[in-house]
């Protein structure tokens, strides 16, 4: 990894460290289009400090997006986009 993709993994792993780490989530629903002005539902979880996290296809926001949440147990649910 070249040093100036080093100093950028490492500035963005502080970001979510400082966003998220020992925060519990108090909060999870499942947005409509018409509150996110996405094209299909997606999922949000609200920390307990007030942190609103949406799950997007990509950085621009352009659409919802689905959330792997164990590799290590299959049994685990993907939370995908409803199509409705």
């Amino acid at each position: 990894m070249s040093r100036n993709r080093s100093a950028v993994v490492k500035r963005f792993t502080k970001l979510a460290k400082d966003t998220l780490e020992g925060k519990r989530i108090k909060e999870v629903c499942y947005m409509s289009p018409e509150e996110t002005r996405l094209n299909h539902y997606t999922v949000c979880f609200v920390l307990e400090d007030g942190t609103g996290i949406m799950v997007m296809a990509d950085d621009e926001g352009t659409d919802a997006g689905a959330l792997f949440v164990s590799p290590l147990d299959p049994k685990k649910p993907t939370f995908s986009i409803p199509r409705i």
